[in-house]
């Protein structure tokens, strides 16, 4: 491409010096150029001045050559004036820019898709000639086309822009206004012979009827697009109604809830399907009248039904009525009616709806819970027992009426608040509750309290509580829940068990035996205070010193330790024997080993009681040495009197008790031999004989047992013995109570002993065999007869398989027969036992 001159020229096939550009200047379409143009164009038009003056050169400038190159200026001139009237009369819209961007050529087409005048353009810089139009800042067409040129100038390669909106200006004589025009902006750039651009052809297309079609089209996708979004949601509306009518179906069957609709005047009712089903029909099986509906009522709600009825069509009153019917099949269910008149404008009815729900579960578990509510306050106020919820906020509480039984209020307030409790509670107790209580809630943990309350009868109970925080679902502490326990009586028996314990304490503590207790390790786990207070420093040692003495046979003569690990090898209660030399002499030990049996009846410890036999050891060796005559003659005689009462308890129980028996069973054989041959009168002799002879063992075993009295027993009274008798078997897993109620001082001395051989009995089968928690004797004294109770509530036995239960039962019953006393063992497997034994204070 050339520039404008040289295009001219070469179009021309002739140049001219000034001429070209004169005539260029007088023309209106191309007017002069710009010092940027000629600087640009001279050395095309200093070439073509050399080569026209080398061709006159050549033709020796003659006058035919002048003439001739007259002729070819005015061709060039004719052809030049023809090119531009050409160019502006192409049909495409273009405009010629110069590289400043000044508007140098335009065509009649530009001019008629801009609606503009060519004297208002030529010279002009574009964006002068062409502003943007603030009426529509947003075209942004100006700015566009500044960039587009711009980057045709740095690239010098054409640049197609994008569709460009343009608000034209209509001239005044053609009305005025603004014309928006959309158009295809192309930009070219001319490159002279150095690569630099001289020129910029600028070519617009139309395209604003396209746009508008487009647009049209656009409009109608739109609308097409709307209607078939309003089709879709008319569709989705009618799935949606079609779900909920299904999911109204389902919940009615879930909910057992059913319609139904009668139009005034109506005879005829509408069910729903669901309907149908409560009544035990099948769905829409038969019309449903008012009449035959009635039949369906419950006789006994028939009256109250039809009043409902009454006073909703008369009255106006609300329809909530619940009632029974009696289906077809015989099947009783409780109805929920619900239903009102639909009225016009004119206030007349003209139709009557309802639901009627099938409520029968509600009403069974409203009734369930009633009767659990029921129990639970029975179980509440048998097992002293109350239970509470509380609001965290407001430290308020409710109350069941077990609790309002063990606070001894009435059940008057349905709130409590933590003030009113504490206001009853121990002050001491009011605060430590408070401070449990923060601590749990700050950390949302269970928690378990004892309070002290005093009661306005003027009672001090002690209420164990129980309890845990609730939260809500953001994980705050929300309400507390608890249950409380009236534990007075515990607490008493509990006190009553560390007197008794103090008691035994003290004993223990003053006795002047030495009392240890070993375990399985043979390691000292318990001592008296004459263990460590003896004034005999060695006494440890001497518990562990080499039997000695000849007390015992040879295979006895062990240490302390062995005894101890034979005896929590067989279970055997062992004595030890053992003595020290000291610088004052040697001192003498008795020792008792007693083996100690836990709940599940293995050996866990051993108990060793030690006396201090020295005395007695030198008193014998006195009696033996140093006594006079007299002392040691007292001693024979006592030795003597021992012996000769030992051989008079064994005459008697030889000659007497053992001959009377001996000759019981002769009688009992010939009683047998007698049975056999139906001799009545010889058979009641003997009966009578053998029930003589065994009268006379029972005597003679009385008098036996009258002078053999336990230690505790003689020291301390049966009452005493009783209690020690529960202390010694108390553990953690046994609770052991003892009971002494209204005994006369009197009692002989060979009834107190049986008794507590009794007692002593059952209490070693409890803990042997009933696998117990918790168990007591009670003795008293009851109308001329002692009473004699063993209860527990261990694992039990079958009564008709006693005699299956060893020599125990057994033992017992004939002890009980020798007082001429009763005895009742009532017990079954799972629920303890309980043994009465009475006896006569007559006898």
């Amino acid at each position: 491409m050339l520039c404008r001159a040289g295009t001219i020229l070469a179009g021309a096939k002739k140049h001219a010096d000034s001429g070209c550009l004169g005539a260029a200047q007088k023309s209106n379409i191309l007017p002069a150029m710009s010092e940027s143009e000629e600087v640009v164009c001279q050395p095309y038009i200093a070439r073509e001045r050399t080569l026209m003056r080398n061709d006159s050169t050549r033709s020796n400038i003659s006058s035919d050559f002048q003439k001739a190159l007259a002729q070819k200026e005015a061709d060039a001139q004719w052809d030049y004036e023809k090119l531009l009237k050409l160019i502006a009369a192409v049909p495409d819209a273009y405009l010629i820019l110069s590289p400043n961007l000044n508007i140098r050529l335009v065509s009649d087409a530009y001019l008629a898709a801009t609606l503009s005048a060519r004297e208002d353009l030529l010279g002009k810089y574009i964006f002068d000639a062409l502003p943007e139009n603030p009426a529509t800042p947003d075209a942004n067409a100006a700015e566009n086309l500044h960039n587009s040129l711009k980057r045709v100038l740095n690239t010098k390669e054409p640049h197609q822009m994008e569709l460009q909106r343009y608000a034209a200006p209509i001239p005044a004589h053609l009305g005025g206004g603004i014309e928006e025009k959309h158009w295809s902006p192309l930009n070219t750039p001319v490159l002279n012979n150095s690569a630099e651009v001289c020129y910029i052809i600028h070519k617009i297309t139309e395209v604003t009827e396209l746009v508008r079609s487009q647009e049209k089209v656009k409009d109608l996708k739109e609308e097409r697009r709307l209607l078939q979004a309003t089709l879709d949601q008319l569709q989705n509306i009618q799935q949606k109604l079609e779900e909920e009518q299904r999911r109204l179906e389902d919940a009615q069957t879930l909910g057992h809830i059913g319609s139904f609709e009668a139009a005034y005047p109506y005879d005829a009712i509408s069910w729903s399907d669901e309907l149908y089903r409560i009544h035990g029909l099948k769905p829409q099986s038969e019309n449903i009248v008012f009449e035959a509906y009635a039949a369906f009522i419950h006789p006994d709600d028939r009256e109250r039904y039809e009043k409902a009825l009454e006073g909703f069509y008369k009255e106006n009153k609300e329809l909530n009525h619940i009632y029974r019917i009696v289906r077809r099949d015989g099947v009783e269910r409780d109805l929920h009616l619900k239903g009102e008149i639909v009225r016009d404008a004119t206030n007349r009815a003209i139709l009557v709806k309802g639901t009627i729900q099938d409520i029968t579960e509600q009403v069974q578990a409203q009734q369930k819970i009633r009767e659990n509510e029921m129990l639970l306050r029975e179980a509440e106020q048998v097992g002293h027992v109350g239970s509470y919820y509380g609001d965290i906020d407001t430290l308020t509480f409710r109350f069941s009426e077990g609790m309002f039984s063990l606070l001894g209020l009435e059940p008057e307030e349905s709130v409590i608040s933590l003030e009113q409790i504490d206001a009853s509670s121990h002050p001491d107790d009011a605060l430590v509750v408070r401070q449990i209580l923060d601590q749990a809630i700050r950390n949302k943990q269970p928690y378990e309290y004892l309070r002290r309350v005093y009661r306005r009868d003027r009672q001090v109970r002690y209420l164990h509580s129980t309890g845990k925080v609730k939260c809500d679902s953001d994980g705050k502490a929300v309400k507390l829940i608890g249950i409380v326990h009236d534990i007075t009586e515990r607490k008493q028996a509990e006190e009553k068990i560390r007197q008794s314990e103090l008691h035994f304490r003290t004993l223990i503590d003053n006795t002047p035996d030495v009392i240890t207790r070993w375990d399985k390790d043979l390691r000292i786990v318990f001592n008296n205070q004459s263990f460590e207070t003896n004034s005999d420093f060695p006494v440890p040692l001497l518990l562990l010193q080499e039997t000695v003495e000849t007390e015992q046979p040879e295979n006895k003569r062990l240490p302390l330790k062995e005894k101890i690990r034979e005896v929590l090898q067989s279970g055997e209660t062992l004595d030890h024997y053992n003595s020290y030399a000291l610088p004052h002499g040697r001192v003498y030990y008795h020792s008792r080993l007693v083996p100690e049996f836990s709940e599940d009846g293995t050996i866990q410890s051993v108990l060793v009681i030690a006396r201090d036999i020295s005395a007695l050891k030198r008193l014998e060796k006195e009696n033996l040495e140093l006594r006079l005559n007299q002392q040691r003659e007292l001693l024979l005689t006592i030795m003597e009197t021992q012996e000769a009462e030992r051989r008079r308890i064994a005459e008697a129980l030889h000659n007497g008790i053992g001959q009377l028996l001996y000759g019981a069973k002769l009688n009992l054989d010939k009683l047998t031999k007698e049975v056999v041959t139906q001799d009545a009168i010889k058979m009641k002799a003997s009966v009578i004989k053998t029930e003589e002879m065994l009268d006379q063992a029972i005597a003679q075993a009385r008098t036996i047992s009258h002078e053999l009295t336990p230690s505790v027993l003689e020291h301390f009274g049966l009452e005493v013995a009783m209690k020690q008798i529960c202390a010694t078997l108390n553990t953690e897993k046994l609770e052991f109570q003892c009971l002494v109620f209204s005994l006369r001082n009197e009692l002989e001395r060979h009834l107190q002993i049986s008794i507590y051989r009794m007692a002593q009995e059952l209490a070693n089968n409890i803990v042997k065999h009933a696998q117990a928690t918790e168990a007591s004797l009670l003795l008293r004294e009851q109308k001329d007869s002692l009473v004699l109770l063993a209860e527990d509530n261990g694992k039990g036995f079958e009564l008709e398989h006693i005699q299956t239960k060893g020599i125990g039962i057994k033992s017992l019953q004939d002890r009980v027969k020798l007082l001429s006393g009763t005895i009742r063992i009532n017990s079954a497997p799972g629920q303890g036992t309980l043994i009465q034994i009475t006896l006569p204070l007559t006898t």
